[in-house]
């Protein structure tokens, strides 16, 4: 508790993590100028209150100060490439729940997946991964995101194939919908595909500015006849 270093530390991160989900909530408008705004507000706080410490005389001298601030500076960096490379979700948007199933429709109060009944020693799957594919199939992708209040966001879906002879992903088709927040158990909705074909696949749940949220990998594996025997679930 009497680290001052990582008393400052812990600080930049509270108030880093608290700007960039406040600001978009009130502004009602998610893009890089909000998440600049609050990563701004988040480490400036933090050298506010350094500063005001150490005219309180509790850093001995500027070079004391400087070198509590330096961790905040590296992890305010390390933080920014991760975000800018995708490997952190755009905050305040975050996926909470998806599946590739064989159907997905709208009830009132939600949505019904069906899947295939899955063998008895995979009780804990939930969804058709693999996917059984017959010629008559649709592939479902189905996906629920968290957004705060009064906050609207494009959410696409990038279907993608995995090309064996090239060795890369090659995107097939850019699916979307409008996703508007404010529900606690997340903003719902799918999108789906016709003939495909066998092998590795994946989705990427991305916003409209390119901001990974999710991706959903999945294998489709052709059967000679359509599956008969299915799990339904509401969501």
């Amino acid at each position: 508790l009497s680290n001052r270093r990582l008393l400052l530390t812990l600080h930049f991160i509270a108030s880093y993590s608290f700007f960039i989900f406040f600001v978009p909530v009130v502004l009602k408008v998610m893009n890089l100028f909000t998440y600049l705004l609050g990563a701004l507000l988040g480490v400036g706080l933090t050298i506010v209150i350094a500063y005001w410490l150490f005219r309180r005389n509790v850093f001995e001298n500027s070079t004391k100060l400087k070198r509590s601030l330096l961790p905040v500076a590296v992890l305010f960096l390390l933080v920014n490439i991760f975000y800018w490379q995708n490997w952190i979700p755009p905050v305040p948007l975050a996926m909470k729940d998806a599946g590739i199933y064989h159907n997905v429709h709208k009830e009132k109060d939600g949505f019904v997946v069906r899947y295939r009944r899955p063998a008895w020693y995979r009780p804990l799957t939930h969804d058709d991964r693999p996917f059984a594919y017959s010629e008559t199939d649709s592939v479902f992708c189905f996906v629920s995101v968290f957004a705060p209040t009064n906050l609207e966001k494009k959410i696409l879906h990038h279907w993608q194939h995995y090309n064996d002879q090239k060795r890369e992903w090659q995107t097939t088709d850019r699916l979307g919908y409008v996703l508007t927040g404010g529900r606690e158990g997340g903003y719902r909705g799918y999108t789906y595909k016709r003939h495909v074909s066998p092998g590795d696949w994946r989705v990427d749940v991305v916003t409209e500015d390119g901001q990974l949220l999710g991706r959903i990998n999945f294998e489709i594996e052709p059967v000679s006849e359509p599956v008969n025997e299915w799990n339904i679930e509401f969501k």
